[in-house]
C-alpha cells in the first residue's frame, strides 16, 4: 500500500513537471510566432536600417516605369473631356473643401466616438428589457 501511494505522488510530481514544461515550452512558441512584437522590436532596435531601407524602397519605387503614355501629337488638337470638365477654380475648391472636410472629422471625432458608443449601449439595453418569446 505504501508503495502504491509512493508511486501515486511520484505520478503527480511527474505530471506537474511536464506540465510546467510544457508552460514554458509554449510560452517561447508564442513568444516566436508574435510577428508583431519582434517587428516592432526589430524596427525600434534598429531605426536607421529601417529607414534607410524605407527611403531607398520608396526612391526605387519612384523611379519604376509608369502606363503607357499618350503621345502629345493626338492631345494637342482636341480637348480632352476630362480637362474640359476639371478646371483648376474648381481643382482648387475641391481642395479646400477636401482639406475642411477632413479637419472637421478630425475634431469630431471624438464627439462621434461618444454618440455612437452612447447608442449602442442605448439599444443593448432595450434590447436586453424586451421579453423574449418562447417558440
Amino acid at each position: 500500500m505504501a508503495e502504491s501511494s509512493e508511486r501515486k505522488f511520484e505520478l503527480i510530481a511527474r505530471l506537474a513537471r511536464s506540465r510546467r514544461e510544457l508552460d514554458a515550452s509554449f510560452g517561447a512558441v508564442r513568444r516566436d510566432l508574435d510577428v508583431g512584437q519582434r517587428l516592432r522590436h526589430s524596427i525600434n532596435e534598429q531605426k536607421t536600417l529601417w529607414l534607410t531601407g524605407a527611403a531607398v524602397g520608396g526612391w526605387l519605387l519612384a523611379r519604376l516605369p509608369g502606363g503607357r503614355r499618350r503621345k502629345e501629337s493626338a492631345r494637342k488638337g482636341k480637348e480632352s473631356h476630362r480637362d474640359a470638365a476639371f478646371s483648376e477654380p474648381a481643382a482648387a475648391k475641391g481642395g479646400l473643401l477636401l482639406a475642411l472636410l477632413s479637419f472637421a472629422v478630425t475634431v469630431l471625432k471624438p464627439v462621434l466616438t461618444r454618440y455612437a458608443t452612447g447608442m449602442v449601449s442605448d439599444w443593448v439595453e432595450r434590447r436586453d428589457e424586451k421579453p423574449r418569446r418562447l417558440r
